[in-house]
């Protein structure tokens, strides 16, 4: 404490001094130059005769006084009055240091937490914070760490000017390790600690507490506190000194104070994190679902939904939470296998389809989660739209059903042909028979019916020979004998088959033969079978008069077949339809005849050679049906040989 005594009396100067001496004070004298109290402090001693004789008033209220100065006016030095008015002001002294310390203490706590008021997305909230708290207690260095729940140990939170290398020290000699032991086992006790009380805490704590000085060096100093939530430590704070440093109790009770609030700020931004984390996965993962997901509680109130919902119901997705299920889902709880109908939450899974009211269909899974071993927290619902997946099984099923019809059907016409050609053959011999007049000759009249038995005889028997192959291709039964064939001999010995029909038509049936030789490897009767049906149509459609020309040349590794006709033609639009099975088309449609299944069985045939077939037709100007076949090739033979 410090006293000054304003006085012209020596012998009063005097006798003050002695007194205040007694009582440990030493006094400072103010002579007759002194102007100014300002900057004055303590215990003021005025001599009461001779004060005034010095231009000062201390009694007024002086511009500039500092309010930490007591005064006391005498008349002659009295020991009692100075001993209270020192006692006095030693205490005045005490309790406006202490006061003072509070509303340092009280600044501190309101920077700090108003840097923690702000909202929990601010990154910048709790690093502010400790830069305010480092300006108040004047630290060089601070670490911040932080025990997250569920994870074993601290983990560095933030940091301030501690270098990349004492934290690789830290890292690389189990400072982390030393840390978890002080959070663990003496600040989970002490919410403030200093390097004094903690060695004498924990004596070995001398070997490992430079570490505690955050890289401080020689001299200086730490102090640590507790970061707690709801009473549980969450944390810890150490604050680096370049010197020896000293704490009042007011500051390290504010230090515990704010632990209190960054530990629930820390805990918040944790909590913070993983609700976010919990959004993004939830926007990453069920929000871009297409199937419709919702969590309802008990009563079957929506508390989350995902986007599909909102876009079925048609509403935002905050307008979506908080309605009942069953009016969103349009359902009204009309399925026995809803829970909520049956008031069966804890049933385990339920299941239904249901209509939707944008007429699709919809399985609906519903789940109940549990808050206990038996108490139900409400339910998980999966709604998947099946539109599309019922309508394709029910194509398969008509798949099925007419693949099943179709295989019927083949069977039948395959029994109902084997059962019609042996009674045909033995009409179709008897009928030669009788014609070549082996049981006598016939008349004129009997000859015609003959004929006509004769001749449509052998067109049925066609028909049937026709759908029997087609039923061979349809179950993939029919199988070539191929061999060696010169193309020109077989075109030649065709049309000799059919010129009788040729001139009986009118038509001038001619062969075209290439220079080169036109050897293939093909199956002689398939392809003979081939020529007949493209003959017999071009014969069919010429008109008397009209010519039908047949071409076989090479070009390159195929062979070419053209039938070139002067009939009726086929228009651009029927073209295509051709060589469909059961098909006739234009001028065939309109005679009728056949079964429409010639041109299709000759695409099939070319097409099993490993050829192809083609035609280009103009109607009134005729027709030219075309196909290919393979080059015959010794090697391949000889291959197909070993095969």
């Amino acid at each position: 404490m410090n006293a000054w005594i304003l006085s012209e009396r020596q012998d009063f100067v005097d006798g003050v001094s002695s007194i205040l001496r007694e009582h440990g004070v030493d006094a400072v004298w103010l002579g007759p130059e002194t102007r100014s109290l300002t900057g004055l402090k303590g215990l003021l001693i005025v001599d009461g005769e001779a004060a005034h004789a010095s231009g000062l008033h201390p009694g007024a209220e002086e511009p500039g006084a500092d309010r930490g100065l007591e005064i006391l006016t005498l008349r002659k030095p009295e020991a009692s009055a100075i001993a209270l008015a020192a006692e006095y002001t030693r205490t005045c002294a005490a309790l406006r240091q202490e006061l003072d310390g509070y509303k340092s203490t009280r600044l501190a706590i309101g920077a700090v937490v108003r840097a923690l008021n702000r909202p929990l997305s601010d990154a910048d909230a709790i690093p502010t914070a400790l830069g305010e708290l480092m300006e108040r207690f004047r630290c060089r260095r601070l670490l911040m760490l932080s025990a997250e729940e569920g994870r074993r140990g601290l983990s560095v939170f933030y940091q301030r000017n501690l270098s990349d290398r004492f934290l690789a020290d830290v890292a690389a000699h189990g400072g982390l390790a030393v840390m978890d032991r002080v959070f663990a086992e003496i600040l989970c006790v002490v919410d403030v600690i200093e390097r004094d009380i903690l060695l004498r805490l924990d004596p070995a704590a001398g070997d490992w507490s430079r570490l505690l000085d955050l890289g401080g060096g020689e001299g200086s100093d730490f102090l640590l506190f507790t970061l707690k939530s709801n009473r549980r430590p969450v944390g810890m704070v150490i604050m680096g000194y370049d010197h020896e440093s000293s704490w009042s109790s007011q500051e390290k009770e504010s230090l515990s104070l704010l632990g209190m609030q960054l530990g629930l700020a820390l805990e918040n931004l944790q909590l913070f994190s993983r609700v976010q984390a919990a959004r993004r996965e939830w926007e990453a993962t069920v929000d871009s679902m297409r199937d419709m997901v919702f969590f309802a509680n008990p009563e079957g109130i929506i508390q989350r939904a995902n986007a599909a919902l909102a876009e079925y119901a048609g509403l935002p997705l905050t307008d979506v939470v908080g309605r009942r299920c069953s009016d969103v889902m349009s359902c009204g709880q009309r399925f026995e296998a809803c829970p909520y109908r049956r008031g069966a939450l804890m049933e385990g899974m339920a299941g239904f389809e249901m209509q939707g009211g944008d007429n699709r269909s919809y399985r609906i899974l519903i789940t109940p989660y549990r808050m206990g071993a038996d108490q139900a927290a409400g339910t998980v619902h999966l709604a998947s739209d099946i539109t599309e997946e019922k309508q394709r099984l029910l194509l398969e099923e008509d798949k099925r059903q007419l693949l099943e019809l179709d295989s019927l059907k083949n069977r039948f016409m395959a029994s109902v042909s084997h059962e019609l050609k042996t009674p045909l053959n033995a009409v179709i011999g008897f009928s030669e028979i009788l014609l070549a007049g082996t049981y006598g000759a016939v008349n004129e009249k009997q000859q015609r019916y003959l004929e006509n038995i004769h001749t449509s005889g052998k067109h049925l028997l066609a028909l049937i020979s026709d759908i029997l192959d087609y039923m061979r291709l349809e179950a993939d039964e029919l199988s070539l004998q191929t061999e060696e064939l010169d193309m020109d001999e077989l075109v030649g010995s065709t049309l000799e088959l059919m010129r009788q029909e040729a001139d009986r038509g009118g038509v001038r049936l001619t062969l075209h033969r290439d220079a080169l030789p036109c050897r293939v490897t093909a199956d002689r009767r398939r392809v003979r079978q081939v020529l007949f049906n493209l003959l017999s149509n071009a014969l069919k459609f010429t008109p008397e008069g009209g010519s039908v020309e047949v071409r076989a040349y090479r070009e390159g590794d195929r062979v070419v077949v053209e039938v070139e006709d002067t009939g009726v033609g086929i228009a651009p639009q029927d073209q295509g339809k051709l060589f469909n099975e059961f098909t006739q088309v234009g001028e065939g449609a309109r005679r009728g005849g056949g079964a429409g299944l010639g041109l299709a069985l000759s695409r099939r045939l070319v097409e099993l050679h490993g050829g192809s077939i083609r035609v280009e037709s103009e109607p009134g100007r005729g027709s030219t049906f075309s196909f290919t076949l393979p080059v015959y090739h010794a090697v391949d033979a000889r291959k197909r040989g070993r095969s």
